[in-house]
């Protein structure tokens, strides 16, 4: 149901009914190939005359916007492919056997094909990044590379054509980046479980040479230095599980007094739960943990887990449209956007109880 015209406004009404439906349009309001309600229904719904509604979609069929068929109704229009962008590659900077059955993966996948729309080819490069393993496009955007790739990147911005970095970025990077804040993140992280009294937490990591997880230690130990927080460090072998001997290191940590594990990544912090609940740890009220990235699992384990949400959608979609204004002979300018992450408070933190001396 859509809201009335403000019909004291001088400007035209075809024309208040025009910018309405186009910002509806481009909102996604009506996706691609919907069909738009007939214009007697839009027309009672924004208290106009039909006559007014038939002058507004007959401009935006004028221009491209909408479709209209006789006997059928109006629909609106596929969405071009964008200028100079008919074929893009999306390469995958670690090898990523299950990309669109990943949350981070399929997040940024989603945003990116929303923002190209469904006319420009998309071609999958699910191997590390190299020169050899990318077909001819008209334009790149590669997905979370390791640094280790540098060469291959530089060599890539000389060719001038159309390229973007999304989800890992380092100082000197050739190309334009998108990603999301993770220093910023891991800052929420403390400052939330300091906030709640812990004043030793053990972070628990993996892949350390990695951008996202470099900036995610580097911004906890900025804000537990900044709160006077006791840190214990401990990093995994394997990116989604900790083994038998890094389980006891980690809870030799918890017996040593610390009070609150940040696990900066998803699998980790599943992971370590599992290890808290198997030596018999209550979480939270023995044990608080924060995890990283929030897919639909992350609020049905038990307890639901608090965690940093990384702006997938939104990073997909960012670096859709710097490649499209790449591809519109926009110069690149090498400079790197940061999005900011959300902190999802659920069950698996608790404020610390102050110890009662006898």
């Amino acid at each position: 149901m859509l809201s009335p015209l403000d019909l004291t406004q001088t400007t035209p009404r075809h024309q208040q009914v025009y910018e309405r439906l186009l910002g509806l349009i481009r909102a996604g309001h009506w996706k691609s190939g919907e069909k738009v309600p007939p214009e007697l229904e839009l027309a009672a719904e924004l208290g106009v005359a039909k006559l007014t509604v038939h002058r507004a979609v007959q401009a935006l069929a004028t221009e491209g916007w909408v479709t209209r068929t006789v006997g059928r109704g109006t629909f609106v229009a596929p969405k071009p492919p964008p200028a100079g962008l008919r074929r893009v590659v999306l390469a995958f900077g670690a090898s990523a056997a299950n990309i669109l059955g990943s949350d981070y993966y399929g997040g940024l996948y989603q945003g990116i094909t929303e923002t190209l729309g469904s006319s420009v080819e998309l071609v999958l490069c699910p191997n590390a990044f190299t020169d050899a393993s990318l077909p001819q496009a008209d334009g790149l955007l590669i997905i979370a590379p390791r640094e280790s790739a540098a060469a291959s990147l530089e060599k890539l911005a000389r060719t001038k054509r159309p390229a973007v970095v999304v989800g890992a970025h380092w100082p000197g990077l050739a190309l334009e980046a998108v990603d999301s804040d993770n220093t910023g993140a891991a800052r929420r992280v403390v400052a939330h479980l300091a906030g709640l009294g812990h004043q030793k937490i053990a972070l628990v990591y993996a892949e350390p040479e990695t951008a996202n997880t470099r900036d995610r230690i580097a911004g906890f130990q900025a804000e537990a230095a900044l709160h006077d927080v006791e840190t214990s460090e401990h990093s995994a072998q394997e990116f989604w599980r900790l083994s038998c001997k890094e389980k006891e290191t980690l809870l030799e940590s918890v017996r040593q007094g610390a009070t609150a594990v940040f696990a900066a990544g998803y699998f980790i912090a599943l992971d370590v739960l599992n290890a808290l609940r198997e030596a018999h740890y209550r979480v939270p009220e023995d044990i608080s943990v924060v995890g990283f990235d929030d897919p639909v699992s992350a609020r049905l384990v038990y307890p639901p887990l608090t965690t940093i949400r990384q702006p997938l959608h939104a990073m997909g979609q960012r670096a859709a449209e710097r490649l499209i204004a790449q591809a519109a002979e926009n110069p690149p300018d090498g400079s790197l956007e940061l999005l900011p992450v959300e902190l999802i408070l659920r069950s698996s933190t608790l404020k610390r109880q102050k110890e009662k001396h006898l």
